[in-house]
């Protein structure tokens, strides 16, 4: 038994091992971050991007966070994993080089939405009469309450406080109502289809960086048999 080749091949499974688990630890931290980033944002989605088209407000905001956190980790982590596997062995640097080039290859995922020509969903027939018959509801309480006064007094309140209101009800509503967790699920779906999957279409960022560590592995155990 040749010991040398016996230790060159224990030493690339571990190089190998260790890379993914390296790779695993930066995407799956880019992706907390960018999760905790979508969280703080919630008060910015409107009723129209909870209600009918979450990906819209959660897709940009989550590639943009994990690109900038993912890119530059990715090219120190392989820059050290290539001159580790050089020093297993002289005869891997071309592996090593082959390693270094693949990153110039990988496809991140798209901040276009993933399904072109997808049929815009519109809010239910009528809700604009609906909205406004209860509009009118709202103020004939209001001035049967005698809360306003007159039409005067009704202008400068509504100035002064209706925007306001409108912004603290929505976001109540949008959060009683589980909306926001449609924001929530919309990120954690993005983050595990396009960045950590192991396989999908288009390729995940995930499955192409353990195709091309077990590939660069594969052939220096190879050459170690």
């Amino acid at each position: 038994m040749d010991l040398d080749l016996l230790e060159r091949r224990q030493a690339t499974l571990s190089w190998r091992d260790d890379l993914i688990m390296a790779i695993w630890d930066i995407v799956n931290r880019a992706g907390m971050e960018a999760k905790r980033g979508v969280e703080e944002r919630l008060a910015e989605a409107g009723i129209v991007e909870t209600l009918w088209d979450p990906a819209s407000f959660t897709r940009e905001r989550v590639d943009v966070v994990m690109r900038e956190m993912i890119v530059s980790e990715l090219e120190n982590l392989f820059d050290g994993a290539a001159e580790q596997l050089r020093t297993i062995a002289p005869g891997y640097n071309a592996l090593a080089d082959a390693l270094l080039e693949s990153l110039s290859m990988l496809q991140m995922p798209s901040l276009e939405p993933e399904i072109q020509g997808e049929p815009k969903v519109d809010a239910p027939k009528g809700s604009a009469t609906t909205s406004t018959g209860r509009l009118a509801t709202m103020m004939e309480t209001i001035s049967n309450q005698d809360f306003v006064k007159n039409a005067k007094e009704w202008g400068s309140w509504a100035l002064s406080v209706v925007g306001e209101a409108s912004e603290a009800a929505s976001q109540k509503l949008q959060s009683g109502a589980g909306l926001h967790d449609r924001l929530r699920r919309s990120a954690q779906a993005r983050i595990e289809t396009a960045w950590m999957a192991p396989a999908g279409d288009p390729p995940p960022l995930m499955g192409q960086l353990i195709a091309v560590v077990e590939s660069v592995g594969n052939e220096a155990r190879s050459m170690a048999l």
